[in-house]
């Protein structure tokens, strides 16, 4: 048995959210001939209710003032009003959101404010969204999100999460900037690849996601040639100190490179994941003086000497040398650089 819920008492529009295994086209106007059962709903005489199909009576005057879409679907190309049904309804066929989004969203464009909930997890809300810009009814919608998003406990992620690409979906829809730039900015310095567009989040378009992946990819064209910039000085010995340790830094840097195999595209990478690898690269500690270096770091063949070791490091000066030194200022002038998109000229755009 379908669940019937009623936005308007005097209804001339029965809007049905099909399953997945309805066989009606998205959002058709369908007719449909009186079943011998109440209970269920023959669409070209075919019978295609299924038990999770919900059936929302609505009015199309309020359907049409607030939805261009809806108001195309309830009309027809030569102007005449669409064919009434058996139950003297309109019926609206929807597939492809969620009942229980699509059902906020009816009681918003009727004016039902008390049915409207006060709060939302921040997925009901990405669905929300989704309907929304599907039917394009922001209008009827926005001042209830900036409700919701009020209320929301969770803050826009510092991390890179899955997420993400609701916060992104739901500040582009409902046009929050603030939102949409911070979102978009932990997606450009975090994000790996072309996460968001490979299905993080199909539902934000392709536009959002070419900006933040152009950026992702200049950000970390950056990186890598500050690291390239690196390579070269410590080959010709100007990036380091006058204690020979050049190329006891390039061999760590070309090996930690090799590891984190970057390479354009940049697939699987991000620029937060590269520096913080650069930065945990280890630090040297090289004992001047000695007749080899010495390395407290890598463990050594006991003496013979009946000098310590310990007394052995006392008689040389300890040098400490590293990438981080080299590389952290460039690393933070890249940060402090780094920002979100700016939702007007994305719209722009």
């Amino acid at each position: 048995m379908s669940k019937v819920y009623e936005v308007d008492p005097d209804a001339d529009t029965l809007v049905i959210i099909a399953t997945k295994q309805s066989l009606a086209p998205n959002g058709a106007v369908v007719p449909s001939k009186r079943p011998r059962n109440a209970d269920v709903h023959v669409v070209n005489g075919v019978d295609h209710s299924q038990p999770s199909d919900l059936r929302i009576k609505a009015s199309s005057k309020h359907l049409s003032l607030a939805s261009r879409p809806l108001r195309n679907k309830l009309s027809t190309a030569n102007g005449n009003s669409p064919t009434v049904q058996y139950d003297g309804r309109v019926h609206l066929r929807i597939e492809g959101y969620d009942p229980t989004a699509v059902t906020i969203v009816l009681n918003a464009l009727h004016g039902k404010s008390s049915r409207v909930p006060k709060s939302l997890g921040l997925e009901t809300i990405a669905k929300v969204a989704s309907f929304v810009q599907a039917f394009q009814c922001h209008e009827a919608v926005e001042v209830y999100a900036e409700r919701w998003l009020s209320h929301l406990k969770s803050a826009p992620p510092t991390k890179y999460t899955p997420e993400t690409a609701s916060w992104i979906f739901i500040s582009y829809v409902f046009r929050q900037l603030d939102l949409f730039r911070a979102a978009t900015r932990t997606a450009i310095s975090q994000g790996p690849a072309l996460a968001l567009a490979a299905g993080q989040s199909g539902r934000i378009p392709e536009r959002v996601t070419k900006a933040i992946e152009a950026k992702r990819q200049e950000l970390l064209g950056k990186v890598v040639s500050v690291i390239q910039k690196l390579v070269a000085d410590l080959k010709e010995g100007s990036a380091s100190c006058d204690q020979g340790c050049d190329l006891l830094l390039l061999g760590a840097l070309v090996r930690s490179m090799h590891q984190w195999n970057i390479s354009e595209p940049y697939a699987g990478v991000s620029f937060d994941g590269i520096t913080t690898s650069l930065r945990e690269v280890q630090d040297q500690v090289w004992y001047i003086g000695a007749p080899t270096p010495s390395n407290p770091n890598v463990s050594v063949k006991p003496s013979t000497s009946s000098t310590s070791k310990v007394e052995r490091k006392d008689r040389f000066a300890a040098h400490h040398c590293g990438i981080r030194s080299l590389i952290n200022p460039q690393l933070y002038q890249l940060e402090v650089s780094i920002d979100g998109l700016d939702l007007d000229d994305v719209l722009e755009g």
